[in-house]
């Protein structure tokens, strides 16, 4: 079954950076909870990018940058921002200096714990706080603009409690993970040429007290699951 985890083998602050390996961001708590600092990548070492620190109006909750290095992705919750959650873009320029898109307003309003990219660029997931739902959007090559395209369920372990963590999108774009606690974690199928995802496969969790709070994931398609219980691989039959 598309997106189904097999039989696990023996177990075993916000930040994104650019496939090519060009420049990180992270956000920076020890300068204020609305600063983020950007690194470049490219000398081996971390060197700060122009303008680094950035000073927000926000405080980021998640980040995620395309592969190609074009854009970045920063949201916030609604905790933080008096009710409403939002996400916002970010063009990166020569040197990783930052400009804002949509004139400095969020491009969409979304309540985030984690984001996540596809590797061809073309598809932004938003994991919500809210623990029960997965939200798509399309990216817009030329100008960065979201496009919302769907939203996908969450349900989580039936003797768990649905927390929810991190979200990644598979090397080879066959599939959407998330993590979500106590809850386990979720596998969506999907084809990144269409944008078309399937219906989740859960990994349950033994009992309520293991959790899955993070994950990764490799080009063959073993998942790792970090939590409670320590690592676990699973192979994703695609």
């Amino acid at each position: 079954t598309p997106g189904t985890p097999s039989t696990p083998s023996t177990p075993a602050g916000s930040s994104g950076s650019s496939a090519a390996a060009d420049y990180a961001y992270v956000a920076n708590s020890v300068t204020g909870i609305a600063y983020m600092n950007g690194y470049t990548l490219s000398s081996g070492t971390f060197t700060a990018t122009t303008s680094s620190p950035y000073s927000l109006s926000f405080t980021p909750t998640a980040l995620a940058i395309t592969p190609a290095g074009t854009f970045l992705y920063a949201s916030t919750d609604s905790q933080l921002t008096n009710g409403t959650g939002y996400i916002y873009g970010y063009r990166i320029n020569s040197g990783g200096a930052l400009s804002i898109l949509g004139s400095g307003s969020p491009l969409v309003s979304e309540d985030v714990t984690s984001l996540a990219i596809s590797p061809d660029g073309n598809w932004l997931f938003c994991l919500d706080s809210n623990g029960l739902t997965l939200e798509q959007y399309s990216i817009n090559p030329t100008t960065g603009a979201l496009t919302f395209a769907t939203t996908y369920g969450v349900t989580g372990a039936t003797n768990g409690i649905v927390t929810p963590s991190a979200v990644k999108v598979s090397p080879t774009g066959e599939y959407v993970v998330v993590a979500l606690g106590t809850g386990g974690a979720e596998t969506f199928a999907f084809n990144t040429s269409t944008g078309v995802g399937s219906a989740a496969s859960l990994i349950q969790p033994a009992n309520s007290a293991i959790g899955i709070y993070a994950v990764a994931a490799d080009s063959n398609n073993f998942l790792y699951c970090v939590g409670t219980a320590g690592l676990e691989v699973f192979t994703v039959n695609n």
